[in-house]
């Protein structure tokens, strides 16, 4: 039987929206020049955070080179990537400290993908429909970024994302080169 984490599946709605903004034609090469990404996420759990970025790196054939971890009132955990030309890309992941108490800690809130070149058109901003994009605008630049929000899919229950995983007769590819980048990453840890 395939195995996936099911945070993975909790994903699905930021990573459609994430190649969505890069999609239309006149902004397809805007996505090379992402070389900074700046990720929240409800504090208690960094699995979510680290499968994203995970994925994105695998799609953008980013390699890690060095990992940090801050910690302090937002566990801030830094990752540095390469890419095939030996650009440098560099992620931040902040654990987001949550009024409410959940039985599932971690969810992503907000990200921001952005660069280091001005000129690029690449400042993309997504948020949670339920934690808005507050930090992330307030980081500057927002009025140039694309901003849009994540609604959050009402079939993302432990119980729906598993039976939905127990349907899946397949490996998912994706998943697994995504969890390959996680498993480079906490190496460097």
């Amino acid at each position: 039987m395939p195995i996936a984490d099911l945070n993975w599946g909790r994903l699905a709605a930021w990573q459609e929206l994430t190649a969505e903004a890069f999609d239309p034609p006149e902004r397809r090469n805007a996505i090379l020049e992402v070389d900074r990404v700046t990720l929240d996420y409800e504090q208690g759990n960094v699995a979510q955070a680290l499968l994203y970025v995970g994925w994105l790196a695998s799609r953008l054939q980013w390699r890690p080179v060095a990992y940090e971890q801050e910690g302090g009132d937002y566990d801030i955990r830094r990752v540095k990537f390469t890419n095939a030309d030996q650009r440098s890309i560099e992620a931040e992941l902040a654990g987001i400290p949550t009024v409410e108490s959940r039985d599932r800690l971690g969810n992503l809130t907000s990200l921001r993908l952005s660069s280091t070149n001005l000129a690029a058109d690449c400042c993309t901003v997504l948020c949670s429909e339920t934690t808005g994009c507050m930090r992330m605008e307030a980081g500057g630049g927002a009025q140039s970024c694309r901003i849009q929000q994540v609604t959050p899919l009402m079939s993302q229950s432990t119980e729906n994302l598993l039976g939905q995983q127990l349907q899946r007769g397949a490996k998912d590819a994706l998943y697994e080169e995504s969890l390959r980048v996680v498993g480079q990453i906490l190496q460097l840890a």
